[in-house]
């Protein structure tokens, strides 16, 4: 999808539960770089809200685990259409930006069209890759490039 398409499918739908999907490309090492590897994410996300009025950010913020105030966005993002659509300013790449549900999602992993399994995906990725896909800590909210989204709505 690109991002005019998803700003009309979350055209109202502030604060609201969708469902989205993306897939990704996995990075492997440089022995299996002729390899198609990739993620599909399907979850139940939030959208349309705003990061500093979530009560987890506000419990983070009280209780330490945040800064007392929101630093703002990297240097290279910046809001485009509040609170969906961010841009990376040197790259003109545009995200839509999810926030997590208790919901867990459902990942499929595939090697050139294939179904596989995480620890097959793990074995083809570079150690630093394969121990960042396992040490995920839980977010709050995150980005997803517009162009790896599949479906949301």
């Amino acid at each position: 999808m690109n991002i005019n398409d998803i700003l009309n499918a979350l055209n109202g739908r502030k604060g609201q539960f969708v469902s989205a999907t993306w897939t990704t490309k996995v990075t492997t090492k440089a022995e299996h770089k002729a390899l198609n590897v990739t993620k599909t994410t399907t979850a139940t996300v939030r959208t349309g809200i705003t990061y500093d009025n979530m009560g987890a950010v506000q419990d983070k913020r009280e209780n330490g685990e945040l800064p007392a105030e929101n630093a703002g966005l990297p240097e290279w993002q910046k809001w485009v259409v509040f609170p969906y659509h961010l841009r990376h300013t040197t790259k003109g790449t545009d995200y839509v930006r999810l926030y997590t549900t208790e919901n867990v999602p459902t990942v499929t992993y595939r090697i050139d069209g294939r179904e596989a399994t995480k620890a097959d995906v793990l074995a083809l990725m570079t150690p630093s890759g394969a121990k960042a896909a396992t040490e995920r800590k839980a977010l709050d909210c995150f980005q997803v490039t517009a162009e790896n989204v599949e479906r949301i709505g």
